[in-house]
């Protein structure tokens, strides 16, 4: 895919999220944020909303498959794992943000939540390792 029409695409995502009340800020990840997309990329699109439902998720899947000729996936960063939260933060592209103290918010908080995950799956990790050490001494 060449760069106008990448750029056609995002610039498309921009206006229609940000044309949502919902909306309060969006990003775009994965190939399209590193550059590398191929002819048969996804666009990886993530949103807070103001209020999230399954109704609201689909609403804007409506609204966005007609004007993007890719596939979509769509992630509501309010109900994310922290991990992925994370990787959206620092791998992806801000595209708008309608409220900066509930995007710090955010980001804050996923930081907060993501470095206690990662420190929680380190002990888990660490143990299975004991465990599989142990295992092969008794073998």
């Amino acid at each position: 895919m060449n760069e106008h029409s990448k750029n056609k695409i995002i610039n498309n995502v921009k206006k229609i999220l940000l044309n949502d009340e919902n909306v309060i800020f969006a990003y775009i990840f994965g190939s399209y944020a590193r550059g590398e997309t191929h002819r048969f990329s996804d666009i990886d699109i993530a949103v807070f909303l103001k209020e999230y439902s399954i109704d609201k998720e689909f609403e804007l899947l409506d609204k966005l498959s007609p004007a993007i000729p890719i596939e979509i996936d769509l992630i509501i960063l309010n109900n994310a794992p922290p991990l992925l939260r994370h990787k959206v933060l620092s791998e992806g592209i801000l595209l708008f943000c309608k409220d900066d103290d509930v995007h710090y918010k955010f980001m804050s908080n996923t930081l907060i939540e993501a470095l206690d995950f990662k420190e929680a799956y380190k002990i888990i990790i660490e143990g299975y390792r004991e465990r599989l050490h142990a295992g092969r001494k008794n073998s």
